[in-house]
């Protein structure tokens, strides 16, 4: 069979051979052309991913990665490696939402290991040494030969004080492989811990030596009261010693808030009506009473900016912003979800004032009768409820999406908690012109795009569609050794680029407008 006449099937295994052999940038290309042959096909996708992070396209291999779990929304080696991708980036909050993801929806065991260990580095690299010696610890109930496992927990031992422990695990992760990585980063990191400690030790001694010059004219008395002081108190108001990252300091530049958001101008209007005004008008809003509603419902179709628009409303009123989904809240453990979640609220409150964001809030506060005998389950319902009730009065905006407007409780529709439910439609035609335009700025062009014509042909397309086809036209481009994307290249892509979105989808979420509460 020709080479044009390929099947997807062919152009896939061809794209495998490139991997095994190290050819990454052939393996993207065949890719490419099994995806132009179908591009529903989550393996095909996941594969792409692999290979441009393989070339370190850390941007692309996560768009890949994205659609393979757009198209299989249970693929957890996909999540996996979206997390992978994340932890790369430095965005280790959203790695771990996909880590648990990936350990939610189950993996292979060699996987499984694998997940446990990034999930312990990113929480290593945040700081947050509780969270992350539980997950070494699984990894080496898995693997107790498991050399990053070792390093990592080793790590976290030395910064607790537990030295001589800590370093039994490093000579143990030197038998087992004396040149992994991991094991190099831990020792390099307790080596720099150890001199300055050594440094520590040469400034109390000459401290000492200072003090010893003067001793002669110190009484007997006072010389007995000086020894028996603990001979360590001058360090122990010394701060602990912790792991940093090296800081990555990016210039802020670019436009924020709102003028980020392409189209969705009632939902601005929305948020600029309820939020902005009260917030930028208070002496007279306060003079009527007029207060932030408590919480805000956004429901629709996925990939159509739900969760972007939240994120720039907190950059637009200068709000903390912070971003739970259930696995982040929920623990294995009875009753544990139900302190998370009240100390998430609380925490909130301390820091306000601040946006509660909860993506896939169904998990979270689902329909009581779908629980059966989950008894539990109703308690962190109630909880959640609680909290919900008058938050706005601590400074605190809930605000909750879902593309599952059928599977919440009814209790968080009740006045006093989601006051103001908004759907989220797909880009309408002003959206789709701005969401091309702003995907294709600077990137060479040519001057026959037509915005119009690219919004008139992408009907009924998520936003993340769009982003899609400017990006699958780019690549194409380069490919086909183009200087510059042209219009007719941006149609062939949205003609072989189907909307992620079907008309019954569309219809069933207009099945809930009824739900609305502008």
């Amino acid at each position: 069979m020709g080479i044009f006449r390929k099947t997807k099937e062919e152009w896939f295994d061809l794209g495998g051979k490139h991997i095994d052999n190290g050819d990454f940038d052939k393996a993207v290309e065949a890719y490419h052309k099994a995806l132009e042959i179908d591009n529903q096909d989550q393996k095909v996708w996941f594969n792409l991913g692999l290979s441009y992070h393989a070339l370190e396209m850390l941007d692309d291999a996560y768009e890949s990665f994205d659609m393979s779990t757009t198209i299989q929304p249970d693929y957890a080696e996909a999540f996996l490696q979206k997390g992978r991708v994340l932890s790369d980036q430095e965005k280790y909050r959203l790695a771990i939402k996909n880590f648990n993801k990936a350990l939610e929806y189950g993996l292979g065991v060699g996987d499984e290991l694998t997940a446990n260990v990034v999930m312990a580095d990113a929480y290593l690299a945040m700081q947050k040494f509780d969270e992350a010696l539980p997950y070494y610890e699984s990894a080496l109930d898995l693997d107790d030969e498991n050399v990053p496992a070792l390093s990592g927990k080793a790590i976290i031992q030395y910064l607790d004080g537990e030295v001589e422990e800590a370093l039994e695990l490093i000579e143990e992760a030197k038998e087992i492989d004396p040149d992994d990585p991991y094991l190099a980063i831990a020792l390099a990191f307790i080596d720099s811990l150890s001199e300055d400690e050594n440094d520590d030790v040469e400034d109390d001694e000459d401290e000492d030596n200072s003090t010893n010059a003067d001793s002669e004219k110190v009484k007997p008395t006072d010389k007995k009261e000086m020894k028996s002081k603990p001979s360590d108190e001058k360090n122990s108001n010394k701060p602990k010693k912790s792991f940093q990252r090296p800081e990555n300091k990016k210039k802020e530049s670019g436009p924020k808030g709102f003028a980020c958001v392409a189209g969705m101008q009632e939902v601005k209007d929305i948020l600029t009506k309820d939020i902005i005004e009260p917030l930028n008008r208070a002496e007279e809003a306060k003079k009527l009473g007029v207060s932030i509603p408590n919480g805000f419902l956004f429901f629709g179709p996925p990939g159509c900016g739900k969760t972007f628009i939240v994120r720039k409303l907190a950059e637009e009123i200068g709000y903390n912003y912070k971003e739970f989904s259930a696995s982040d809240v929920g623990s294995k453990w009875a009753h544990e979800t139900s302190g998370n979640i009240a100390k998430i609220f609380q925490e909130a409150a301390d820091n306000a004032p601040t946006i509660l964001f909860f993506d896939e809030i169904e998990a979270l506060v689902p329909k009581r009768e779908s629980l059966g005998s989950d008894n539990w389950r109703g308690e962190e319902i109630n909880e959640f409820l609680t909290q919900m009730n008058n938050a706005s009065e601590h400074k605190v905006l809930v605000i909750g999406a879902t593309n599952k407007p059928d599977g919440i409780d009814d209790a968080i529709m009740r006045s006093g908690r989601m006051d103001k439910r908004v759907y989220i439609p797909p880009p309408d035609f002003d959206a789709r012109k701005d969401l091309f335009r702003i995907h294709l700025d600077g990137r060479s062009q040519s001057k026959d795009i037509n915005l119009d014509e690219l919004a008139k042909k992408t009907d009924n397309y998520a936003s993340s569609d769009i982003a899609l086809i400017v990006n699958e036209a780019a690549r194409k481009a380069f490919k086909d050794g183009l200087d510059e994307l042209e219009q007719e290249l941006m149609e062939y892509i949205i003609e072989n680029t189907p909307s992620s979105l079907t008309k019954s989808k569309i219809d069933f979420y207009k099945s809930f407008m009824h739900l609305e509460r502008k």
